[in-house]
């Protein structure tokens, strides 16, 4: 459990991020506060440290609203990015298998050398 002159570090934390922590409300990454803190409270409790950052966080910004419950745009542009890289996968996938069956391969060692030799 956290005492009073715990929170005095989180709260420190949590007003040198003030500005990034109201422009991006709950979708900020809490874990960063939390790896501060933990850097000077190496014998607290993770669960712990959690849950005040959490209440300090909310004693900030408040109750969610409708935008916080959306997904952040970050997101959709990383999926859109990993979508086009799986078709891109894909099509050079496709693009090899059609090489293989082009190719008379060999099905042994013994083949090999008679091929190559």
């Amino acid at each position: 459990m956290l005492y009073h002159g715990w929170t005095d570090r989180i709260c420190l934390n949590i007003f040198a991020r003030n500005k990034t922590l109201l422009e991006q409300r709950y979708h900020f990454n809490s874990s960063k506060i939390m790896q501060k803190v933990r850097e000077h409270l190496k014998w607290a409790v993770g669960k712990s440290v959690k849950a005040a950052i959490d209440v300090e966080i909310f004693d900030l910004l408040g109750p969610k609203t409708e935008d916080d419950l959306k997904p952040s745009t970050k997101g959709d542009k990383k999926k859109d990015k990993s979508k086009a890289n799986d078709k891109e996968d894909n099509n050079k996938l496709l693009k090899k298998e059609n090489n293989m069956e082009n190719d008379e391969g060999v099905n042994t060692i013994g083949e090999l050398t008679k091929t190559k030799g």
